[in-house]
């Protein structure tokens, strides 16, 4: 049996659309939605034929054969107007997700748009200096020359499986990390994992909901498959993820992380209306140092760092970036506890010192209920972010150098921008 092959890349010459974005609406893969067909397209009623009075001795009808080719024929073309109308249906295992996804040459380095970052030029560290809550050595104190930097602030629910008592638990920390920010006039972006969207949405939870409605952003935190399962169970499960999420929250989603490794995972946002990715790192679970910058960009590929770091001008995919957090450490954009502040001022400083006035910038600022630790400490963890909110993050939006975000308003002021610029940018 031949082997199958992949998923068709996207030609360049048809990525010539114009520059002025629009939301891409999630839409119903085509296996499902091809069941839309309208009737009158599949078969015409026919209308009654009057009776004469006078009775004409009938005419030789056509034979079966012709009725048959009849048939034959209007089943083709509605086959065809559904095929070019709705678009192909797929076979789960007919497409098979690439574990790389080979960049061409049309497409430009990403350093068209973002702004190079030598890592060690702010971080002295070595992985043993990097258990979380340790503070590798920073040069710069302060950021001296900041520019405009966007600030999104990002509480993550992650985790396959989910108990009622840490579901009760995560819900509770959810709201008072929602209260705090609310207070320092930030906005948040909720990542909930598939396990903890399920829980909620069997027990009737209405707090996402009301959160959203407030101005919180809700993202998908997806549960990777296998690197090599087909392109048809990706975008099945997604959407599946992505349908349940937005019933929970009563809003629309935008925003993922997973997928790192799978080189057509942009191309399943796509489908699902996803415009915002996050989060990207190796396969070793670090980020490589030509991923901590700060500046956003449409990635031409996915699935390795090559891929990743090309610029794609009229790409629907905006990849957000972290800052520039150490890479020597592993799980440098995980959630941090407030043990951990010391690290997050050292990575917001050194994040705005690379800030750029012709670019737009952006730090991400990461944590977790689950990070939090015994239940019995959860005031004394608010009020250590209660106070390192006020000293160190609400100076800066004071000042205007720190504009709070959530990720995907970020990525709309960022498609805003190259839309706007595009005609200034030197293509690398």
């Amino acid at each position: 049996m031949p082997p199958k092959e992949e998923r068709p890349k996207k030609s360049t010459t048809q990525r010539k659309k114009p520059l002025l974005r629009k939301t891409i609406q999630p839409k119903l893969p085509a296996a499902i939605v091809v069941a839309r067909v309208p009737r009158s397209i599949v078969s015409l009623p026919t209308m009654p034929v009057p009776v004469a009075e006078v009775v004409v001795p009938p005419k030789a009808g056509p034979q079966w054969w012709v009725v048959a080719l009849c048939v034959l024929f209007a089943s083709a073309a509605a086959a065809i107007v559904g095929y070019v109308v709705i678009g192909r249906s797929f076979d789960p295992a007919e497409e098979v997700m690439t574990s790389s996804n080979p960049v061409t040459a049309s497409f430009f380095s990403y350093t068209s748009v973002v702004t190079p970052v030598t890592v060690t030029d702010y971080y002295v560290s070595s992985p043993e200096e990097c258990p979380l809550g340790d503070a590798p050595s920073v040069e710069s104190e302060k950021p001296v020359g900041a520019e405009k930097m966007y600030v999104d602030f990002v509480i993550s629910v992650a985790g396959d499986e989910v108990s009622p008592e840490t579901f009760d638990l995560d819900l509770k920390r959810l709201g008072q990390l929602v209260d705090l920010a609310s207070k320092h006039r930030l906005k948040t972006t909720l990542q909930l994992s598939s396990a903890f969207v399920t829980t909620a949405l069997a027990r009737g939870t209405t707090e996402i909901a009301a959160w959203a409605k407030a101005g919180h952003e809700v993202a998908m935190a997806f549960d990777d498959l296998a690197p090599d399962a087909p392109y048809g169970s990706w975008l099945l499960a997604m959407h599946e993820s992505l349908d349940d999420l937005q019933k929970l929250c009563q809003c629309s989603v935008t925003s993922w992380n997973g997928g790192n490794t799978n080189g057509q995972i942009y191309e399943v946002a796509e489908e699902l209306g996803l415009t915002t990715n996050v989060d990207w790192v190796s396969p070793d679970g670090t980020v490589p140092d030509g991923m901590t910058v700060v500046n956003p960009w449409t990635p031409g590929g996915s699935g390795d760092l090559t891929a990743m770091q090309t610029f794609d001008p009229f790409g629907s995919v905006v990849y957000l970036p972290s800052g520039v957090y150490p890479t020597a450490c592993h799980d440098v954009i995980a959630p941090f506890t407030s043990d951990g502040f010391t690290h997050a001022t050292k990575a917001l400083y050194a994040s705005m010192t690379v800030a750029s006035a012709d670019k737009i910038n952006v730090f991400r600022l990461l944590t977790s209920p689950s990070d939090f630790g015994d239940p019995v400490d959860d005031e004394i963890e608010l009020v250590a972010w209660s106070a390192w909110l006020t000293s160190v993050v609400d100076p800066q939006i004071k000042s205007g150098k720190l504009v709070a975000s959530t990720d995907s308003a970020t990525s709309a002021v960022f498609v805003t921008w190259l839309d706007q610029n595009i005609g200034k940018i030197e293509l690398k």
